[in-house]
């Protein structure tokens, strides 16, 4: 089953009940596309694995199996640890009804107590994971430029947005919905489920 809007919100408010107030202990990046952080919680230790690839991107809690890691961690693995080891959770959430889940965290630095945030954002092969302090990209998974054409830059330093809205229903707007219900009931032969994924926002097929 795709983890759309719909269901990321029910996953955030499970994982808030789950990792809020725990502690990060580990983080691993398996591959390319996916993050492993291991979470000290008053249920236990929790791993959190997060798939970013176009294909089976999602977001799942797990027992501590083993795995096998490069041996020299990728850069956004080293950055996480640098700047998330022993953080605590203070809140999971759905952000406004996108396929993105942020995590906050208080961070501990010898310097410094410091309140970041994790974007993980499940959409498909745009999915990504992005860290941000004061809404200021501090760095991301798949990092994205102008001069790679992307619309949406996910630099170091950048400013950290949302996506751009799609043009469809917003899950909230019972009047669009019911509208683009109405222009489904007008056609004799359609495929209702695929109908509604691409007039409603959030909802996969």
């Amino acid at each position: 089953m795709p983890q759309d809007a719909f269901t990321l919100k029910y996953i955030a408010s499970e994982l808030g009940e789950r990792f809020v107030g725990g502690k990060i202990s580990k983080i691993n990046q398996p591959t390319k596309d996916t993050l492993s952080l291991l979470i000290y919680t008053h249920l236990g230790t929790i791993k959190l694995t997060c798939d970013f690839s176009a294909k089976y991107c999602r977001i799942s809690c797990g027992e501590n199996t083993p795995e096998t890691n490069p041996e020299v961690a990728p850069n956004f693995c080293m950055l996480l640890r640098k700047h998330l080891q022993n953080a605590e959770v203070m809140a999971v959430e759905q952000v406004d009804l996108e396929r993105i889940i942020r995590f906050d965290f208080k961070c501990f630095s010898e310097f410094e107590i410091a309140n970041l945030s994790l974007y993980l954002e499940i959409m498909g092969k745009y999915s990504n994971a992005i860290l941000v302090k004061n809404q200021t990209i501090i760095g991301a998974l798949k990092v994205a430029s102008l001069e790679t054409g992307a619309r949406r830059i996910t630099l170091s330093g950048a400013k950290y947005a949302l996506p751009d809205a799609q043009d469809k229903a917003a899950q909230n707007d019972i009047n669009a919905i019911c509208l683009a219900l109405e222009q489904a009931a007008g056609y004799a032969d359609i495929d209702t489920a695929k109908f509604i994924s691409e007039k409603i926002a959030g909802v996969a097929y």
